[in-house]
């Protein structure tokens, strides 16, 4: 039997349950997400946030795809988050990074870039919420449950350092609920608090 990942599903499974792809062009990764129903947006290469107006409700059909995508362009892509059921539990800080596998239910679908990997656990909900951060006592974030009214920046776009972010495990979102996952992230929160303060940081 092969041993699992970090996900906690095995290699063989992610790769029988492939459903994202590295290695695609802005064109061909937005092509690809338009094909599993998600709401993708245009954003300026090495940037995270759209600058296109109205990019809330901004739909592009697979007919558009260049309009937005030219072919040859470096661009970013981000997913709109909530409405398509998809949310994202980001993970700002090295200690939510270190001990999601211990809180977060496994998903299949996972991304991060070389300087903070696995750090966006991926999911399917059928209630998304508004987006809900935690924060140290001195306002860095910690983590976040992204949803409704959101967007996530997602492969195979460049982060603002230069970076790519890529897939980690590239299959299909796993199930959840937004209230499980919302318990799972205050936990995994306060576990990362504790860890950093045991670790010789300073108490709230």
């Amino acid at each position: 039997m092969t041993a699992p990942t970090d996900s906690g599903v095995s290699p063989d499974a992610l790769h029988a349950q492939s459903y994202f792809e590295n290695g695609l062009t802005p064109t061909q990764a937005a092509r690809r997400y338009i094909s599993l129903g998600l709401a993708v947006i245009p954003i300026p290469t090495g940037k995270k946030a759209p600058t296109i107006k109205a990019w809330q409700t901004l739909v592009i059909g697979l007919d558009e795809v260049e309009r937005y995508f030219p072919d040859g362009k470096a661009m970013n892509q981000g997913l709109r988050l909530g409405e398509t059921r998809l949310v994202d539990v980001d993970l700002d800080a090295p200690e939510t990074v270190a001990l999601a596998p211990h809180f977060l239910p496994p998903t299949p679908a996972i991304f991060g870039r070389a300087a903070k990997p696995r750090s966006h656990f991926i999911y399917y909900v059928g209630d998304p919420q508004r987006t809900v951060q935690f924060r140290d006592p001195d306002g860095v974030t910690l983590v976040e449950l992204r949803g409704d009214g959101g967007q996530t920046v997602v492969p195979p776009s460049i982060h603002p350092s230069g970076e790519r972010v890529e897939w980690h495990s590239a299959g299909e979102p796993a199930e959840s609920t937004w209230a499980d996952l919302l318990i799972r992230v205050s936990w995994l929160a306060a576990a990362a608090l504790l860890t950093r303060y045991l670790d010789g940081g300073r108490p709230p």
